[in-house]
Order: structure tokens, then C-alpha cells, then sequence
């Protein structure tokens, strides 16, 4: 009779554990995500059709790497920050992306070569855990 009562209550508990776990999950994602996928992109992510502006003092020179990308100013403007305070040269390209919004692309540039690009990828996600590598446009 103790052993069927123990067992009774175990799976109790483990019933209760799988509803929690389900309500939990249901609740994530409902949640927008900011968080940005780690992957490796060699060409701008940006449609054709959008119309990008040209960045913050015209850095976008040979590769970068695309920390962030943000729909609120506020926010891109706070990770460029951050950036900067933490020596990168870091830099805002914003995307008009037309039904989408405008987007606010925090990147870190000035890198010569796909070397010098995949390098500053393997640091910035050591810190930030996101990133992807981003080719100039020819």
C-alpha cells in the first residue's frame, strides 16, 4: 500500500512537471525574440529592394561583422555604445525595409580580409553570442 502511494505521487509530480513544462513553453513563445540566430552570413542580409542609408561616418569599408540588428532606435543605439566603450569600431547602418520597418544594423567594420572578419566573429561571440560576417558590396 506504501509503495502504491509513492508511486501514486511520483507520477503525480511528473505529470505536474510536464503541464508546467508545456505552460512554459507556450509562454516563450508568445514572447518576441531579440536575441539573433548565430550564423554565418557572407552577404548582406538586407533585400535588394530595401534601401539602406549610408552608415554613421561612412566606416563600411572591407568586411564587418553584424552584431545586432534592432527595430528600435533606442536599443541599437544603447549595443553601439556599449561597443564602442569596449575599443570596437562600431558603427550603424540603417534599413528601410519597407512593410518591415526600419531596422538598425550594429556592425563592427574596418576589417581587411574574411581572416581578419572570421577572427573578430570568433571574439565578438565569445562576448555578445551572436554575430555573422558581413561581405562588401562589389
Amino acid at each position: 500500500m506504501i509503495n502504491q502511494n509513492k508511486t501514486r505521487w511520483f507520477m503525480l509530480a511528473l505529470v505536474a512537471a510536464g503541464v508546467t513544462m508545456f505552460f512554459l513553453s507556450l509562454k516563450q513563445n508568445n514572447q518576441p525574440s531579440n536575441k539573433v540566430a548565430l550564423q554565418e552570413v557572407v552577404q548582406d542580409p538586407v533585400p535588394s529592394p530595401a534601401i539602406v542609408t549610408s552608415p554613421e561616418g561612412g566606416q563600411e569599408t572591407g568586411f564587418a561583422v553584424q552584431v545586432y540588428s534592432f527595430g528600435d532606435k533606442n536599443r541599437a543605439q544603447a549595443a553601439l555604445t556599449n561597443l564602442k566603450n569596449n575599443g570596437y569600431k562600431a558603427y550603424l547602418v540603417i534599413s528601410d525595409l519597407g512593410p518591415k520597418g526600419i531596422w538598425y544594423r550594429v556592425r563592427i567594420g574596418g576589417l581587411q580580409n574574411e581572416l581578419q572578419a572570421r577572427a573578430m566573429l570568433n571574439e565578438v561571440r565569445k562576448i555578445y553570442h551572436s554575430g555573422f560576417i558581413v561581405k562588401p558590396k562589389k
